[in-house]
């Protein structure tokens, strides 16, 4: 199944490529105020789902334009079909595709389920018991394909990947980034972006979150933070940092960062100094999310 997943994502960049050579901005439509989707977006993500649901078809599959498939194998396939669009658009080589899979799916769940946390964007139940198997991301104008497995390790082009060692937050290099509905949101980011930037040695903001996530893994960054994101954001991400031998969380004890509203991501050794030093997302953007899904 991994094997299978990089052969898409392999095909899925080359697809990117050509697309972006050919792209006619007159074309692009918005889904929001800043929030780009582009005939790339949409064309790689029925490639993708046609392609899994052929060889697994008992498989759900949960991606982010339109796709929604319910499955009944408990298996879900996480997919992204272009991280960055933005940059995509304006010719920035930091854009990805992102494919991750997980077993334990109970299907999703109705907007105003009683099991979905108020944090939740409510892709994922509170019983699903969601277990991370394999992710593979691909950034087609950088040339890299990242991969990994549970238990198996993460890899970039065949390289094993192993978080940095950076113990002192001041010398440390950290990412985030700023949602779309910025404009709109009580906590958007900006108060946490001071705050680090104060810290630690630099900030970087890719556009891309879950190149950003695969960063941490390979040990470019020994940090990354961000809020309002969505599974498909950060799910690849997750498993690979977690095989390179860091650490994902939300901002709070316990809190997940699966669903992507808060996700905070580190080598481990950096963890909790960040930690401190952010206030969580407004709540209602969770419970707006889940209304307009």
């Amino acid at each position: 199944m991994l094997e299978f997943a990089r052969s898409l994502v392999e095909e899925a960049g080359r697809r990117l490529l050509a697309a972006q050579s050919e792209l006619d901005r007159s074309h692009i439509e918005f889904k929001g105020r800043r929030d780009m989707v582009t005939a790339a977006d949409r064309a790689v993500e029925a490639f993708l789902a046609a392609e899994i649901q052929a060889r697994c078809p008992e498989d759900a599959i949960l991606a982010e334009e339109s796709i929604r498939h319910a499955g009944e194998s408990g298996r879900v396939w996480i997919l992204d079909p272009l991280d960055g669009t933005t940059n995509f658009v304006h010719g920035h080589p930091m854009y990805c595709v992102s494919i991750a899979v997980a077993e334990g799916y109970g299907g999703l769940p109705e907007a105003n389920d009683a099991a979905l946390a108020p944090s939740a964007s409510g892709f994922f139940r509170a019983e699903d018991d969601l277990r991370l198997q394999f992710a593979v991301v691909i950034a087609p104008a950088l040339g890299e394909t990242y991969w990994g497995s549970r238990g198996g390790g993460a890899y970039l082009n065949g390289s094993r990947l192993q978080v940095s060692g950076t113990d002192d937050l001041g010398r440390s290099l950290v990412a985030t980034g700023f949602a779309y509905r910025r404009n709109e949101l009580a906590n958007p980011n900006l108060g946490n972006f001071c705050r680090l930037a104060l810290r630690v040695q630099g900030i970087r903001r890719g556009g891309a979150a879950s190149l950003d996530l695969c960063y941490v893994a390979a040990g470019r960054f020994d940090a990354f933070w961000e809020m309002y994101l969505k599974p498909w954001d950060v799910a690849a991400g997750i498993l690979l940092i977690e095989e390179a031998g860091g650490r994902v969380t939300g901002f709070a004890e316990g809190r997940s960062a699966i669903e992507g509203v808060e996700v905070l991501a580190s080598n481990g050794a950096v963890h909790e100094d960040v930690r401190r030093l952010l206030s969580g997302p407004d709540p209602q953007w969770a419970i707006d999310e889940r209304a307009a899904r």
